[in-house]
């Protein structure tokens, strides 16, 4: 990863030719690919606990790095997801795994951004693209891809991933937001959240965070998104500067916070997981036969649960099914997607309706409340239809309970949930995509 950043070093002498630049570049990235392949866990020996996995893969060097061993499971991981969700999601129709490394290799980071954005936002459900019964999501994807290569699948590395990650899942554990930059310790960065109520100790993957900002730029304010894993805090590879005014009175209150911190013990270096979301990441793990969680009945032990009642449709529900799926078929996919998640966010509980080829609104309506009922989506798809004069082969809706009946009622349809953007994707697409500039000297986003 140092050799990546240091190839793509955009001081005018290392730029004076260009094309030798960029052969290097991608010499660069060519070798980096084939040492995730041919070194990611060493000689074959077998299955390892993974308690002990974890203890061998835990950070305890001194150069605010993630161990060498761990750096590359835990980025290989990474960019597996956002070739998963590149590949069914087709947010970057032309691009290849081998352009994913290119990107980084040559500073293009805003591809990234935006896959890794998507990445999370469906880590437990693709938009209609089943990859695992019950997981249809990017992190079971993950799981299984790695299973399939021998190389990443060595000495239980795909099982060690899958329950380090399980838990980015849940919003709670992705810590994603604005951070002031504050000092790269020998141990870590530390960084500060633009509240001033918490400080973090974040780790490298191929560098210091630290590194990555130019001399004199400190602090920095920056978006990013820090992940959980073996027992401390990395982050997804990616940073986005923001423009900000340092002023006296910011210095001062930035030094109290981390002083504060130091001397109080309260910087915080690891993200601990509640008892109960444990149980739920538990159940996920279950589902691609992981680790059975404990207590519990067997499934074939549970007691059988009653037919639910036939659900009797109104008339005009009855009429709208008929004429969706009477109707002339063509190939775009339509997104039913409300216009906020909570009372504050959709006060007037509006749904729109979006075309996946053009990205123009197809239609939009009101709901009685925040989530769009089954009759309600049937209703507007129906009068759709009949404005846009045919069908699409297939739609999605952001309201999960709703998705089953949907895809029974409307066979032959595709049917999909669509689920809501994460915090990142939101910080993301809030101001029109990513953003252009960092400011502060710095290069237009950071990554390792």
């Amino acid at each position: 990863h140092t050799s990546i950043e240091a190839a793509r070093a955009r001081d005018s002498r290392t730029m004076a030719d260009p094309k030798k630049t960029e052969r290097k570049q991608l010499e660069t990235v060519l070798r980096f690919s084939k040492a995730i392949e041919d070194s990611m866990f060493g000689p074959k020996s077998g299955q390892k606990d993974i308690a002990k996995l974890v203890q061998e893969y835990t950070f305890h060097s001194q150069d605010g790095l993630l161990k060498v061993k761990t750096a590359m499971l835990f980025d290989s991981g990474i960019m597996l997801g956002r070739m998963c969700v590149n590949r069914f999601g087709k947010i970057l129709p032309n691009a290849g795994p081998a352009d994913l490394y290119r990107f980084r290799a040559m500073g293009n980071m805003k591809p990234l951004l935006i896959l890794s954005a998507n990445m999370f936002s469906q880590w437990f459900d693709y938009n209609g693209v089943l990859i695992h019964p019950e997981c249809p999501g990017v992190w079971a994807d993950i799981y299984i891809s790695m299973k399939q290569n021998p190389e990443l699948a060595r000495n239980g590395g795909a099982e060690l991933f899958a329950k380090q990650t399980v838990c980015w899942g849940d919003q709670k554990y992705r810590i994603h937001g604005k951070f002031y930059a504050y000092k790269q310790l020998a141990d870590g960065c530390v960084m500060i959240s633009k509240d001033l109520k918490k400080v973090y100790k974040v780790l490298g993957i191929g560098q210091p965070v630290g590194d990555i900002f130019k001399r004199g730029t400190w602090p920095s304010l920056v978006q990013m998104t820090m992940l959980p894993f073996c027992g401390v805090i990395s982050y997804d590879g990616v940073l986005m500067g923001i423009p900000f005014d340092l002023t006296d009175d910011l210095k001062k209150k930035l030094k109290k916070v981390y002083d504060d911190a130091v001397a109080n013990d309260t910087i915080i270096e690891r993200i601990k997981i509640s008892k109960e979301d444990k149980i739920k990441f538990d159940r996920q793990l279950e589902i691609i036969g992981l680790d059975k969680p404990q207590g519990e009945a067997k499934q074939s032990e549970a007691p059988k649960r009653k037919a639910a009642p036939v659900k009797t449709y109104k008339k005009s529900v009855q009429r709208a099914m008929a004429k969706i799926k009477s109707a002339r078929r063509t190939d775009d996919i339509w997104v039913f997607r409300r216009f906020g998640y909570s009372e504050d966010e959709n006060p007037n509980h509006m749904v729109g309706i979006i075309s996946g080829n053009c990205g123009m609104p197809v239609d939009m309506f009101q709901s009685k409340k925040l989530e769009p009922t089954f009759d309600e989506v049937v209703l507007k798809l129906a009068k759709a239809v009949g404005k846009a004069g045919g069908a699409p082969s297939g739609f999605a809706v952001d309201h999960k309970p709703i998705v089953k009946e949907l895809k029974d009622m409307l066979e032959p349809l595709i049917v999909s949930y669509y689920p809501p953007p994460s915090a990142s994707e939101q910080a993301m697409f809030s101001s029109g995509g990513p953003p252009g500039g960092m400011g502060g000297g710095m290069p237009d986003c950071g990554m390792q």
